[in-house]
């Protein structure tokens, strides 16, 4: 069932005076992610790196038999995804980065396929782009969810960029139409009319997202736009874990706490 939202710009969510930077330093990535335990894991190429929350290099990760890492998932710290679109293969790491499983997704007819994420209770998400369907796979390989054709169950065509899963959710981006709520049986719930988007974090409260260099929250109870306001400008991509913000903005990797 599709539901209409009642969005409002509100007033802004936090100042720079609630804002503290406790770090800031050049890192030689083009994009990174963080996980709920604080670690930060930067990405370039066919290179991932786990650093601990004080900075210390832990692990490495690299591998040329596929090229660029396309996605990188740490929803679960203890199973990270890795994403190769250019030859549609899976690679799943533990949390020592160190190799557990490869999948390649051609053997589910999911050649196509340009968003994946992990599901927090082992497997992963995919969405093929022929059949329509969003589709969860197991670790050993096992189709174990499949949602039928989406664009006769909503009603829209679909083109969607971006997937992620968050507290029994799943949520399908499709930027011309907004971002599909779906519960972890791969059953549609509702359309958040935020539209344009191209990624996005989902958090217990919260979606937050990036338009134009800027961070702003969608709160799920109250259906409010907040900004978040912080000393720097022209943010290319950011982390909200916790009390903490991460930043990068031309390879300076920034740390926030709120106050």
């Amino acid at each position: 069932m599709r539901i209409a939202l009642f969005i409002v710009i509100t007033s802004l969510l936090l100042s720079a005076e609630g804002i503290k930077m406790v770090s800031s330093k050049k890192v030689n990535c083009t994009s990174f992610t963080t996980d709920n335990l604080g670690n930060v894991f930067q990405t370039k190429g066919n290179t991932i790196e786990k650093y601990l929350p004080d900075g210390t290099l832990q692990n490495q990760y690299s591998s040329k038999l596929f090229g660029n890492i396309d996605i990188v998932d740490t929803q679960n710290p203890l199973q990270i995804l890795l994403y190769h679109e250019d030859v549609s293969q899976v690679i799943l790491l533990d949390n020592t980065l160190s190799l557990q499983v490869t999948i390649p997704l051609e053997h589910f007819g999911l050649e196509l396929t340009q968003t994946v994420c992990s599901s927090t209770n082992s497997g992963f998400w995919a969405f093929n782009p022929l059949s329509i369907e969003l589709i969860k796979i197991s670790n050993a390989s096992e189709v174990v969810v499949e949602s039928g054709n989406l664009s006769q169950i909503i009603g829209l065509e679909l083109n969607p960029n971006y997937i992620t899963e968050h507290s029994n959710r799943v949520y399908l981006n499709d930027p011309a139409n907004g971002i599909f709520v779906f519960d972890i049986f791969g059953t549609y719930l509702k359309t958040i009319p935020i539209k344009g988007l191209s990624s996005f974090q989902a958090t217990e409260t919260d979606l937050y997202y990036l338009k134009k260099g800027s961070i702003f929250g969608f709160n799920f109870k109250t259906l409010d736009i907040t900004s978040i306001t912080l000393p720097t400008l022209g943010i290319e991509h950011f982390r909200v874990e916790k009390n903490s913000i991460y930043t990068l903005k031309q390879n300076m990797l920034s740390k926030y706490i709120i106050d």
